[in-house]
């Protein structure tokens, strides 16, 4: 239709596109870095018509991330396979780091092991806590501090049973309650 009305530009349905592999390996030769680079490429009017801007629809079957479709091996984190939560918390506890700002470092550093996410809370939800928690060091007592240690404390407890556990913190609460209010014990 592009072509009738002489503008050139032909439907997406209607383009033909280089196979993935050779598509691919002229990609890696731009050397992008990363996937806002391969937006200003495609925006710039420099990329061939053969070329899909969104390889991901293209070549759906075949595409395995940007930083395959880009050469620079980098892999999208819901992509990756952690440690579960307590072999990952036990190896950060390990590096005895001291604050987050130091976590930061240590992710940036080249040292940290794919299998331990930068962002904990973004792949172990519920499971952290903190980071207080995840790194073994609490500076500040705080309600999250405390229901951590609590959390870490359950398989312990003398009595055994989540439903002790859950009405002994009822209680505890229930007495702050009461002596926040002048009623005592």
């Amino acid at each position: 239709m592009g072509d009738w009305l002489g503008t050139g530009n032909v439907h997406s349905r209607d383009l033909v596109f280089r196979p993935f592999a050779e598509a691919r390996a002229f990609v890696h030769s731009l050397g992008l870095k990363n996937h806002k680079e391969w937006q200003s490429y495609c925006t710039s009017g420099k990329k061939p018509s053969d070329i899909p801007s969104t390889p991901h629809r293209e070549y759906n079957t075949d595409f395995k991330g940007y930083g395959d479709w880009l050469g620079t091996g980098t892999m999208s984190h819901w992509n990756r396979e952690y440690l579960p939560f307590a072999e990952a918390r036990a190896f950060v506890h390990a590096l005895r780091l001291k604050n987050q700002d130091e976590w930061g470092i240590y992710c940036k550093s080249g040292k940290k092991p794919d299998e331990i996410p930068a962002d904990p809370r973004a792949i172990y939800g519920t499971e952290f806590r903190g980071m207080g928690d995840w790194l073994g060091v609490i500076n500040k007592w705080n309600r999250n501090a405390l229901l951590s240690l609590l959390h870490d404390l359950r398989p312990r407890l003398a009595h055994g049973s989540s439903r002790s556990f859950s009405n002994a913190c009822a209680q505890g609460s229930q007495r702050q309650k009461r002596q926040r209010v002048g009623m005592g014990t």
